[in-house]
């Protein structure tokens, strides 16, 4: 009596309720968690990945490197496409349109200000959706979030755009490679993601050009020469436990590296901290602040971040832009 079951969401079952009982043993509130259903995601992800095999278009001639040890990298934090954000509550609106035109927007800025270089790694690094669920609610807290539209049409916009980007940075750069990892917002969207991507760059003439990692690890490394880049979301694992698991898991890495970065993201802001033998950040999203943000006071600078590295001798560059001088370049190239 005065249980209240959870609502049916297709592809989902409930996991475990956490349920408040009160001084009378009454029930006054639950949490129930839900579980995506393994056999319906896997079907859904194929179908996708069918949709979609060998489809991406002809990419522009590799570009001429003026210097084979270059590599650029550009990771992108908590983009959070779907979510919905009013100027007059939080300070900034965002929407569908906003997050695509941010990212495709960065892209064009870092092609035009980077130049050539040998190789490009792209790394999405959790959040790139904000929502799994069709109820609009984090699969592990239940937090409400403002979403917008509905899911094919955030399910559409992401891939498109997060293309794009990619296609984009390809016209600087003999080889790309895509790592997305998985977030708290978007655990099993970042799965599909990634296995959509590479079938849809499969069986194309530029395939060994542009490849896209679907590892099911949540922390992954990029190594080129002596640069050594280790990348994780940062819900569950602080930058100083990621600073022991380094050397720990990927010893030869670390042993054949100088230059050594732990990137995170989660937490929308910039934070640095040096361990011994490498230096871990956390990095800035351009997503604007939801309404939780506003009501908690959290604010941030917003920025997209990308470095250029050399195999031998490290970092060469790096690179930050906001929104306002993404916008802006739109506008000059409009």
């Amino acid at each position: 009596p005065g249980f209240r079951l959870a609502p049916d969401v297709p592809g989902w079952s409930i996991g475990k309720t956490t349920i408040q009982v009160g001084p009378m043993g009454e029930i006054e509130r639950q949490w129930p968690r839900l579980a995506p259903d393994v056999v319906a995601i896997e079907a859904f992800v194929r179908s996708l990945e069918d949709r979609v095999a060998g489809r991406a278009p002809l990419l522009r001639p590799a570009p001429r490197v003026a210097s084979p040890d270059l590599l650029l990298e550009w990771a992108i934090p908590d983009h959070h496409v779907g979510m919905r954000s009013w100027a007059q509550e939080t300070g900034a609106d965002y929407d569908l349109a906003i997050a695509s035109d941010l990212l495709t927007g960065g892209a064009e800025l870092l092609a035009e200000r980077v130049g050539p270089v040998a190789r490009a790694v792209i790394v999405v690094l959790g959040d790139y959706y904000h929502v799994d669920l069709q109820t609009a609610q984090t699969e592990r807290g239940g937090h409400v979030l403002d979403v917008d539209g509905r899911a094919h049409k955030r399910i559409d916009a992401g891939v498109a755009a997060l293309c794009s980007s990619i296609e984009r940075i390809a016209t600087i750069a003999r080889t790309v490679e895509v790592v997305v990892i998985p977030g708290n917002h978007d655990t099993m969207s970042s799965v599909w993601l990634s296995r959509v991507l590479a079938a849809y760059y499969s069986h194309h003439i530029d395939a060994k050009r542009i490849s896209i990692r679907t590892d099911a690890a949540p922390h992954q490394v990029v190594h080129w020469g002596q640069v050594a880049l280790l990348y994780g979301h940062g819900d569950k694992a602080s930058m100083s436990k990621l600073a022991r698991l380094f050397p720990a898991k990927w010893p030869k890495i670390w042993a054949a590296s100088t230059h050594r970065r732990i990137r995170i993201g989660h937490w929308h802001t910039k934070a640095c901290e040096e361990y011994p033998g490498v230096t871990a950040e956390t990095l800035s999203s351009l997503v604007a602040p939801d309404a939780y943000a506003a009501n908690g006071a959290y604010m941030s600078e917003r920025l997209i971040t990308a470095t250029v590295w050399s195999a031998r001798h490290g970092m060469r560059s790096r690179l930050e832009f906001g929104p306002a001088e993404i916008s802006a370049r739109r506008r000059s190239a409009a």
